[in-house]
């Protein structure tokens, strides 16, 4: 039985936007470079000295009014430390769907200093999944987000040109999926890093009259397609350090919560199930008994209930992982915080369910997160996802 599946839309499309649930298809996307399709993901670049792709969207998204993308990446299989990293990239390049930059610190979308003109993605926006402290390029570290323009000139990686940058807690190189989700409402682009509620950045810009950099120098928006459009993809380059720059799935939104059917419901003290757009949240104090309740119309049959901890949200996402039987698992379970109640791990589950109560108190501080899995051969996914529960001690 599958667990992890494709990321898929749970309720339904924006049209003409990019949506590769994986990409054991890529219809409509055009590569350059050494970016292509390894199996069902894309490949921006492989471990490979000096390697720089690109990979575009073949058709102009409306951008101007806003827009909300997510995308799952992962960077492995690092030599000489890895590096240098990988980008989501907006823009009206001349070369289009064919523009790609320099590689290493540039990371496919920008130029060194020397480079002729024409060389960087021109009039773009970059938002850098950087994994290599370049010296040269004032890099804040080797494991940090940053948002890189320069109006409709020449983009590069340098930080002169950043109008936003923040080190995320997790370490973006560790070999484990992680999701970045970028939203942009006219005047404000947020940027998220595997919590898709909280951003990690957000910054005052507009993408047709601009905004600042970092410096507080300004910079120009960009020259959009029909005053409101421009191509989107990703590029990633490495120079003397190498990894494999991965994307595993690309969205659009809206994002939801699973829901608790009666084959499989979870919630906590009781508490009645909030509707979509938030989990099944408690707070309790140091000591204070919460009951977790456990409840399925599948008696007899296994179950299991991945519980993950600590964190904040506790490695809950709105955006989730979801099943061929539109299920939205919200349970990051490829972290490696994540355990199995029962003790198995999928697709081994536990012993034959009975309703639950547990109670349980802790005696400190902690943020936990848990969805429960219930088999169940009436359903398209052979198995029921529940509700997932948010349980804050403080």
């Amino acid at each position: 039985m599958r667990l992890l599946a494709a990321i898929v839309l749970v309720t339904g499309l924006v049209a003409a936007q990019p949506y590769y649930l994986d990409f054991s298809s890529v219809t409509d996307l055009s590569f350059n470079g050494n970016a292509g399709q390894n199996g069902n993901e894309l490949r921006v670049n492989a471990a490979v000295i000096s390697d720089r792709g690109s990979v575009w969207y073949d058709f102009p998204v409306a951008l101007a009014g806003g827009f909300d993308f997510a995308f799952v990446f992962r960077i492995n299989q690092l030599a000489a430390g890895g590096g240098d990293g990988m980008a989501f990239v907006i823009q009206n390049d001349p070369r289009l769907t064919t523009a790609l930059g320099n590689h290493a610190s540039q990371m496919g979308y920008g130029k060194f200093a020397n480079a002729a003109p024409g060389t960087a993605i021109a009039n773009s926006l970059a938002f850098e999944i950087d994994t290599y402290a370049n010296g040269n390029m004032a890099d804040p570290n080797g494991n940090h987000v940053s948002v890189h323009t320069d109006g409709p000139a020449d983009n590069h990686a340098n930080e002169s040109l950043s109008i936003g940058v923040a080190t995320p807690t997790a370490n973006l190189s560790d070999g484990f999926a992680h999701t970045m989700r970028i939203r942009y409402v006219p005047g404000t682009l947020d940027v998220f890093i595997d919590d898709m509620e909280t951003p990690l950045l957000s910054i005052a810009y507009d993408i047709v009259t601009g905004g600042s950099h970092l410096n507080g120098i300004p910079v120009a928006g960009l020259n959009l397609l029909g005053g409101g459009s421009a191509l989107v993809g990703f590029t990633a380059g490495n120079g003397g350090a190498w990894e494999n720059h991965d994307v595993l799935s690309w969205l659009s939104p809206p994002w939801e919560y699973q829901l608790n059917t009666p084959g499989s419901s979870l919630s906590i003290n009781g508490t009645v199930d909030p509707g979509p757009t938030q989990p099944i949240a408690v707070t309790s104090a140091i000591g204070a008994t919460a009951t977790i309740n456990l409840a399925s119309t599948n008696a007899g049959l296994p179950w299991e209930m991945a519980v993950i901890a600590p964190g904040t949200p506790a490695g809950l996402s709105v955006l989730g992982i979801a099943t061929p039987g539109l299920q939205t698992l919200n349970v990051n379970i490829a972290s490696p915080a994540v355990f199995w109640f029962n003790g198995g791990s999928a697709p081994a589950l536990g012993a034959p369910f009975a309703p639950v109560n547990l109670a349980i108190a802790s005696p400190a501080a902690f943020q936990a997160g848990a969805q429960m899995l219930n088999l169940d051969a009436t359903h398209p996914d052979s198995f029921r996802l529940s509700h997932p529960i948010l349980w804050t001690v403080q």
